[in-house]
């Protein structure tokens, strides 16, 4: 019963894909219709309804200046040799200024100021942090010094407590008792 259910739901799915890649399709043909006819329009406006152009060609002949050919080829370093050879003197000499322009670029004043700002605050910046780091440093060892006498003085809170214990107990009192001569019996 489940596959039946599955099958009509594949073939339903596969349906709406075919379907939707169907209507796709046309709109890809609608869309090449339309840039079809825009081109047609675009070509009848230019060359009019029988396909000849409206534009008429010069009649009169045109003298031009042929050049000999190069027999080597375009871009050679003979080729920028020459050219450089040829090239005038004004050319070269803007070029140059050009050079001297970007040479003479100067910081101003209130950009040193802000720049000296800066490089102050970061070394004030700098400079807190290794004396934060120093005082950290101090503390903890201090810290490590008081946990060592915590674990000493426990120690010896421990064996005086022992030691209470012990005399207390009825042992030790008559101990005592005796090295004072005094008769625990009675």
């Amino acid at each position: 019963m489940a596959t039946i259910v599955e099958n009509q739901t594949m073939e339903r799915t596969e349906t709406v894909r075919d379907l939707q890649a169907e209507l796709h399709n046309a709109q890809i043909r609608e869309r090449f219709r339309e840039l079809q006819q825009a081109q047609e329009s675009q070509f009848k406006s230019v060359f009019g309804e029988s396909g000849a152009s409206n534009f008429s060609a010069p009649t009169a002949s045109v003298a031009v200046e042929e050049k000999p050919a190069v027999a080597a080829e375009l871009f050679t370093t003979a080729t920028l040799d020459r050219v450089i050879e040829h090239a005038p003197v004004q050319e070269v000499s803007q070029i140059q200024e050009t050079e001297a322009v970007a040479e003479t670029f100067t910081v101003s004043r209130l950009a040193k100021v802000v720049a000296g700002a800066f490089a102050a605050v970061c070394v004030a910046m700098v400079a807190m942090i290794c004396v934060n780091t120093q005082v950290i440093r101090q503390k903890t060892e201090r810290l490590e010094q008081l946990n060592v006498e915590k674990t000493q003085l426990a120690q010896e809170d421990a064996a005086i407590q022992s030691r209470i214990e012990n005399a207390r107990s009825e042992e030790a009192i008559r101990a005592y008792v005796e090295s004072l001569g005094v008769n625990a019996g009675n």
